[in-house]
């Protein structure tokens, strides 16, 4: 499916929202990221996080107290299939990623603005919001994600935009017209 680091914007905000390091994914969901994007680039519908998240439902395991591997399933609209040969050996290795640029290390961070406790955000001397660098996900494994229940993450049909219940239509109309 053509991965490539460092991530895009779209795959960053899906690990963002999900409060998961892209290893805690499995690699089917990797590749239903990217068939997302690659289907949504040939129709031409813009590839929104809120479409992405109707679309997908989140499948998970937990053992005991532990982190456990997070993954992606179709929801209802069964526009994407699941796959007939899955991953499998990947569990028993794993690997290292360093950024080795600037540009590569940039990409792991987003400009925030700061918030005081009262909800407004910090001035400077000159009036300007104060922003502080973050990382735009976990680059660890972490147990965030499982803080909320699944469907937390979704996107409700009522909370899609007019463009986005556009965009799902075209993706459903384009591949129901693939025969069997």
């Amino acid at each position: 499916m053509g991965y490539r680091l460092p991530f895009n914007d779209l795959q960053a905000e899906i690990f963002g929202r999900l409060k998961v390091a892209p290893s805690q994914l499995h690699p089917n969901a990797m590749t239903f990221i990217r068939a997302y994007q690659v289907l949504c680039r040939y129709l031409e519908v813009e590839a929104t996080i809120s479409l992405f998240f109707y679309v997908f439902k989140i499948q998970r395991q937990k053992v005991g107290d532990q982190q456990g591997w997070v993954s992606l399933k179709h929801a209802s609209s069964k526009i994407f299939k699941m796959f007939v040969e899955s991953a499998r050996g990947f569990k028993e290795r794993y690997y290292v990623v360093k950024p080795v640029t600037e540009f590569a290390l940039n990409s792991l961070y987003m400009d925030r603005a700061v918030i005081l406790e009262d909800g407004s955000p910090q001035l400077d001397a000159q009036g300007e919001p104060v922003t502080e660098w973050v990382l735009r996900f976990p680059l660890s494994w972490s147990l965030e994600h499982f803080a909320l229940r699944t469907d937390e993450y979704l996107t409700d049909d009522e909370d899609l935009t007019p463009a986005e219940r556009a965009g799902f239509e075209k993706l459903k109309a384009y591949v129901d017209g693939f025969k069997p």
